[in-house]
């Protein structure tokens, strides 16, 4: 972290919570937090050869990126951090000063995860009015539209996974590149352990920045395949020193001078695809 932006980041702060010195010193030590892992986590070197599959491990997280390719500089640069931490001008995020994360929950492969949340969140209503969520996973999507003709209930709706409008999937191709982090390093751990999230984090700080409206509809809500589990939001942001491998949709794995040159910003990490096998 250059020292004009860590001056920048600074005053952002202090005019944010100025009235809250408490808020004020988790965010300055999330900063501190973020500066030691820039300057001391080391990669460690992967083991995956081109076809292999790819292993997401729990407590892994995944950042997508609407920016694309172009904004691949800009995560070298900064990391990931949230807009109204790096311009306190920006508009307000429904999570600011944090930057959102997937968190993988279980040991899975990438395959059968883009399968999974390539799909739907799906709810059926019965009789009376008693609501049950299910996500079904891309490969299942015409079986289960057939099923329900059959279902004794009231209604269904179905919407795209969340998952679907960040991340590379198999059903659009708006997104084209996602980043892998590796949070298995006390780094990772000591800003990992300030997500909004958690529901053990101080409710009084959580305040002060988040909407009441977003605690209680998201945070402190009964959490389904709707209201997932499957989100974190780290205060500050997370540092790109931590990116093991590139997720990649098909336009860009189609591409290879993009490839060449992506492999050429992060020679240390694995390129991977849709299939979820290393690719380069």
């Amino acid at each position: 972290m250059k020292a004009e932006q860590e001056k920048q980041y600074i005053n952002n702060l202090k005019k944010k919570f100025k009235f809250n010195k408490k808020s004020y010193n988790l965010f300055l030590n999330q900063l501190n937090n973020f500066k030691i892992a820039e300057s001391e986590f080391k990669l460690p070197n992967h083991s995956y050869q081109i076809g292999d599959d790819v292993l997401l491990k729990k407590g892994t997280f995944m950042h997508g990126t609407r920016k694309g390719f172009e904004g691949i500089d800009l995560i070298i640069e900064y990391g990931f951090l949230s807009s109204n931490i790096q311009d306190f001008n920006a508009r307000a995020q429904k999570t600011p000063y944090c930057v959102s994360m997937w968190n993988i929950q279980k040991d899975v492969l990438l395959k059968d995860y883009v399968n999974l949340y390539s799909g739907m969140t799906i709810k059926y209503s019965d009789f009376n009015d008693m609501p049950k969520t299910k996500l079904v996973p891309y490969n299942k999507l015409d079986e289960e539209i057939e099923n329900s003709r059959t279902m004794d209930i009231w209604m269904w709706t179905a919407e795209q996974t969340k998952e679907i409008r960040f991340l590379p999937s198999l059903i659009r191709d708006n997104n084209q590149i996602a980043f892998i982090l590796n949070t298995d390093n006390k780094y990772a751990q000591k800003l990992i352990n300030n997500d909004i999230f958690n529901l053990d984090f101080d409710k009084k700080i959580l305040k002060t920045f988040i909407s009441k409206w977003f605690i209680e509809n998201f945070i402190y809500a009964k959490r389904d395949d709707f209201t997932t589990n499957r989100e974190s939001a780290i205060i500050f942001g997370m540092p790109a020193c931590f990116i093991e491998g590139i997720f990649v949709g098909r336009k860009i794995e189609n591409d290879l001078e993009k490839l060449k040159i992506i492999k050429e910003k992060f020679p240390q990490c694995y390129i991977c695809n849709l299939d979820g096998k290393v690719i380069k």
